[in-house]
């Protein structure tokens, strides 16, 4: 009885966290990522996956010893995973716009088995261009002003389908940033997206530079990693641009069938890389009708940034 009551008080849960300090051997300091507590956690099992990865944030089953907390069953680590991430898996595990960080941890402990899927995506790492790290950064502002797509002229070039204005950057809108603002005249809708932080903020400044008065705090923030697990799991392809399709350029089928091609052999090899096992290549490349050369060379270069 003296178990279940001290149970009852500080029932076993699930958390999201990030480690502070280690202020002795098996011992951390954890911060939750959506919640303000942090907390002694002792976890033998932590210390080991240290001492040959450093992953950014970590999910466990926790429970109260009476001195300290203690992890029960798979401690998952996340390489590439951050709060952001987690935000967008839990908005659509619950289906609906959670906002708070006590939303979210909610949502975890109403269902916690979508969540626990995660671990296939634990060791998909960042992504990066030079120091650019890649993530999907996109906001929604409602404009009450008039638009006039003039005065964006010196600093965007401009797009006109569908009753949308595409703003394109002329110093942030190529690779890897694509720093993109679309302007919905129906809706009086704008609706920023970029593909780095500081493309995104970028962005905002031009368009604060021009007499808006836009927030920097992006609506969705999302690692490519995360985009394509939650794909996997939840069996859906996530769109976070809505308005790319109006402008977009059809490729020819023959170029087509190459990307194709080239896509099912990544879905294949990261995999393989990230379980730090070696590839057939040449088998790789019969199968997926891809140059062997080619084969080599993306192997090289992904296995490379994985390491």
């Amino acid at each position: 009885m003296e178990f279940l009551q001290s149970k009852s008080g500080h029932p076993w849960r699930y958390s999201f966290s990030e480690i502070i300090d280690e202020p002795a051997p098996g011992f951390f300091e954890m911060a939750g990522l959506f919640t303000d507590e942090s907390y002694l956690l002792y976890s033998p099992s932590i210390r080991t996956i240290l001492q040959n990865s450093d992953p950014l944030t970590w999910f466990s089953l926790i429970d109260f010893n009476g001195e300290c907390y203690e992890t029960y069953g798979p401690v998952v680590r996340f390489a590439g995973f951050e709060a952001d991430d987690i935000l967008f898996f839990a908005r659509n595990a619950a289906s609906e716009w959670l906002q708070s960080g006590r939303e979210v941890a909610q949502a975890v402990e109403e269902n916690p088995i979508p969540f626990c899927m995660l671990i296939s995506g634990s060791t998909i790492p960042l992504v990066f261009k030079d120091n650019h790290q890649i993530v999907i950064a996109n906001a929604e502002y409602e404009v009450f002003e008039p638009f006039h797509s003039e005065r964006f002229r010196n600093d965007f070039l401009i797009e006109y389908s569908h009753g949308v204005y595409k703003l394109s950057s002329k110093e942030w809108g190529e690779f890897p940033h694509y720093s993109t603002a679309f302007y919905e005249e129906n809706e009086n809708l704008l609706t920023l997206y970029s593909m780095t932080d500081e493309g995104f903020e970028a962005l905002v400044d031009a368009l604060n530079s021009l007499g808006f008065a836009l927030d920097y705090t992006p609506d969705e923030r999302v690692n490519m990693g995360m985009k394509s697990t939650a794909s996997d799991i939840f069996k859906e392809e996530f769109t976070l641009n809505r308005y790319n399709h109006l402008f977009s350029i059809d490729t020819p089928p023959e170029e087509q069938k190459g990307l194709d091609q080239m896509n099912e052999l990544l879905a294949e090899l990261i995999p393989i890389i990230n379980s730090r096992q070696t590839p057939d290549l040449d088998a790789l490349a019969a199968k997926f009708g891809v140059n062997p050369d080619e084969v080599k060379e993306i192997y090289n270069v992904v296995k490379k940034k994985v390491e």
